[in-house]
């Protein structure tokens, strides 16, 4: 007799791949799946220092997606924590999943700082794409573009005055007032000589400076007239494209003092402008960076995207120089 035992055999679900720890971005989401795209939208864009604007951050699946993403924490990304009050949205909504389950909304309730805010910054954010070997490799990268803003100061507010009582009593008795002795009037003469004197002094000491100095300021317009040199012998003899938005950075580190070393459009902009260069020059190296930042987070081979950016480069460095 022979006795055939059957048994059940279980067979697993499929795991989803966990990222590595290894070379995971500090502003990873959680989101697994083989493609996401990001966009934003801002509402108001034209407010008052502190006045509340909502920022709609969207990420959707291209796809599918084996793992949704969290919310994007924008108190980590570079130019918001700097310029911008960050709250949840007032309204208390919580993060909206589409009825396809693939595209999520995420809100949030920002306040500008100051009046010097030209846009809201780019939400920077990294997914895992499975499948890749290394796993490390599949770490993915995705990038909004800013949203200008214009950014108006707080009108001045009329502040409480405490007057000592006994003006409110000459107000109501305005012959106690007459009775009073006029104040001195001041010669026109002391008044020129108290703006004059300071004034005076200090082209004094800058002349001195330049006397005792001499080389101080040649030497900082050859300083300067050597990294306009540099940079574009870099660009001549580089292949004008994988390292000509590191070279106009470092042109400007020379030659401006920027303090960053991966420069954003806005950053970029703002410098010039407080350098006192033409609005052409500011425009003309917003849009360089701008194009330089859809090449780098493109991979290089964005739709669309310039084959060459050195002329652009070697002209904004001839506008800067223009300008000097």
């Amino acid at each position: 007799m022979i006795v055939v035992v059957l048994g059940w055999i279980g067979v697993a679900a499929p795991a989803v791949d966990e990222p590595p720890l290894v070379g995971q971005p500090a502003h990873f989401c959680g989101a697994i799946g083989a493609r996401f795209g990001i966009a934003v939208r801002a509402e108001p864009t034209e407010l008052t220092v502190e006045e509340p604007l909502r920022l709609t951050v969207v990420l959707e699946a291209a796809g599918g997606a084996a793992r949704p993403p969290r919310r994007p924490r924008l108190e980590t990304m570079r130019g918001f924590a700097d310029r911008f009050y960050i709250e949840k949205n007032p309204s208390d909504d919580p993060d909206r999943v589409h009825p396809n389950g693939q595209r999520w909304e995420f809100d949030y309730r920002l306040r500008p700082k100051h009046p010097d805010v030209p846009a809201i910054p780019r939400v920077t954010v990294a997914y895992y794409r499975p499948g890749l070997v290394p796993p490390s490799r599949g770490y993915q990268t995705i990038a909004s573009e800013s949203i200008p803003l214009r950014v108006r100061p707080r009108p001045p507010t009329a502040a409480a005055i405490d007057a000592p009582a006994f003006l409110l009593e000459e107000r109501l008795e305005p012959e106690r007032w007459l009775r009073r002795a006029p104040w001195p009037s001041l010669d026109p003469s002391w008044l020129l000589a108290a703006w004059l004197v300071p004034a005076g002094g200090c082209l004094a000491w800058y002349g001195l400076w330049r006397w005792r100095h001499p080389e101080a300021a040649w030497r900082a317009r050859q300083r300067r007239s050597r990294a306009a040199r540099q940079a574009l012998a870099a660009l001549r003899n580089g292949d004008g494209r994988s390292a000509t938005g590191d070279i106009v950075a470092d042109y400007l580190r020379q030659r401006f003092d920027l303090p960053v070393a991966e420069p954003t459009p806005e950053e970029v902009a703002e410098l010039l402008r407080r350098q006192g260069r033409s609005e052409e020059a500011v425009a003309w190296a917003y849009e360089f960076f701008r194009r330089w930042d859809e090449r780098r987070f493109a991979g290089g081979a964005a739709a669309g995207a310039p084959p060459d950016l050195a002329a652009d480069a070697a002209q904004l460095i001839a506008l800067l120089e223009d300008g000097s």
